[in-house]
């Protein structure tokens, strides 16, 4: 019972409503900020696709 219960309740967090440009918007970079490298290339890889996907602008 308790596992049934754990499985719908994960499962309907997981659920999404909405595309990705419903749900998304633009990752902003803000200056001074000390980001590593796999959170830069994150940052520019996400606003990389909402441009092309969503028509963001920077």
């Amino acid at each position: 019972m308790i596992l049934a219960l754990s499985i719908s309740a994960f499962a309907a967090g997981c659920a999404s409503v909405g595309s990705f440009c419903d749900v998304s918007s633009a990752y902003p970079a803000t200056e001074g900020t000390n980001y590593s490298d796999g959170e830069q290339r994150w940052i520019v890889s996400h606003n990389e696709y909402g441009e092309h996907a969503c028509g963001w602008r920077p």
